[in-house]
């Protein structure tokens, strides 16, 4: 996700995730809101997961809150908009949560006191392919990654 954020050099970066479950519609109602905040982030509205992937968030958000005041409804969500400063700002730093990029993404953001506008997005099931990182077999080591990573960047970041 560094790699590719580090690349890129328009004026703005949309990034969403390639599984089918973010409607490539809803672009253009980033596009109209890119001014309203420093990161559009997307917010899965009616979220179309499995019952232990959204439980497993619920809990991990609130962790999250404890830990740093984003004020985003998704934050886990891999659907945002920001401007070329923004994301040239934010595209260096050793990940503390690779299973929850985005969680670190915002957290670090809010750190550096970037603002945030959260936007509903209407969220598909998957169409492609099985989750490989929030299986149900895999959560708990996920979990834990997470958790410790949280505290990372709250210490360290």
């Amino acid at each position: 996700m560094l790699d590719g954020i580090s690349a890129a050099k328009a004026d703005y970066l949309l990034i969403m995730d390639s599984d089918g479950q973010s409607n490539p519609d809803e672009i253009i109602n980033f596009w109209n809101k890119r001014s309203s905040a420093d990161i559009v982030s997307g917010n899965r509205k009616n979220r179309e997961d499995y019952m232990y992937r959204k439980l497993y968030s619920k809990i991990a958000l609130i962790i999250y809150k404890i830990l740093f005041n984003v004020p985003l409804k998704d934050p886990s969500y891999a659907y945002i908009m920001m401007n070329k400063k923004i994301y040239q700002n934010l595209n260096n730093f050793k990940p503390f949560m690779p299973d929850g990029f985005f969680w670190e993404f915002n957290a670090r953001a809010c750190k550096k006191g970037f603002s945030f506008f959260n936007l509903d997005i209407i969220h598909a099931k998957r169409s492609y392919g099985e989750t490989r990182i929030y299986h149900w077999s895999k959560l708990p080591i996920v979990s834990y990654r997470n958790l410790i990573g949280m505290i990372k960047i709250k210490l360290f970041s």
